[in-house]
């Protein structure tokens, strides 16, 4: 299971999706780009690392006993193995990032017009209502996704939306009044409808970009799982970890660096 989970957690796609150019130099495109970059800012990529790597323990935590079990027996198992996924998980979210930024402006360009797009940023990026966003982020836990991941192994835009909508609603205690009725004048606004009515096309944007894997990284993810367990068993019980690491290679399953 924790290895399943973890190499789920890394998108399945085996190819990046299909390039996307955006026309450089007309307002309407600086607009939409702007956007998109409020929309999915490369600071954002740490938080959404460590709200998987939170949904993904939790996972762990209520459907597999025995791993439950050995975090019992060897405090801190969970802590290990998220460090170790951290950095591997952190490379390919910010190696998406520039492309998916360029699928959402894309979007924008085809839906709103440059002061529709320079509207929807200004709001968005007003220090409240980024803050509030934060939070939401900060509250995903990916459930939905991940049993996803864990299923056929897609992701689905449907399933992003579901885990979105469950942490608004984790986040009301962040809405103050004032900022609750700012929102719903904006998004209550012409170019806030038509952001509104965007929603779907970005969650599949959103999902095809969850489904990509760098390549290489399925295979970073299995080695990085394999030595955390076994170095931090190491640490109380030298002899097992030994055995354990023993049989691995015995049976064919301890993966090997790339030369």
């Amino acid at each position: 299971m924790v290895l399943a989970l973890a190499v789920a957690a890394t998108p399945l796609a085996a190819q990046m999706p299909t390039p996307v150019t955006v026309p450089a130099d007309s307002a309407r495109a600086k607009a939409a780009d702007r956007l998109a970059a409020v929309i999915a800012p490369d600071s954002d990529a740490p938080m959404v690392v460590e709200a998987l790597l939170k949904g993904m323990v939790a996972q762990l935590l209520r459907e597999d006993p025995e791993m439950a079990d050995m975090e019992a027996e060897f405090p801190g198992l969970f802590k290990a193995l998220t460090d170790a996924w951290r950095p591997i998980l952190l490379k390919v979210a910010r190696a998406a990032r520039p492309q998916f930024r360029a699928e959402l402006s894309l979007l924008y360009q085809a839906n709103l017009t440059a002061d529709e797009a320079n509207e929807a940023a200004d709001f968005l990026s007003q220090p409240d209502v980024s803050g509030y966003f934060a939070a939401v982020r900060s509250e995903v836990d990916f459930s939905v996704t991940l049993r996803d991941a864990m299923g056929d192994g897609a992701v689905r835009p449907a399933s992003l939306r579901a885990d979105v909508a469950q942490a608004s609603a984790k986040s009301a205690n962040y809405l103050t009044p004032e900022l609750e009725q700012k929102l719903s004048t904006f998004f209550g606004s012409p170019v806030g409808r038509k952001l509104i009515a965007l929603n779907p096309r970005k969650a599949e944007i959103e999902a095809r970009w969850a489904n990509y894997s760098a390549p290489g990284s399925e295979n970073e993810i299995e080695i990085a799982t394999f030595e955390a367990m076994l170095g931090h068993i190491a640490k109380t019980d030298p002899k097992l970890a030994t055995a354990m690491r023993k049989q691995l290679e015995a049976n064919g399953n301890l993966p090997k660096p790339p030369r």
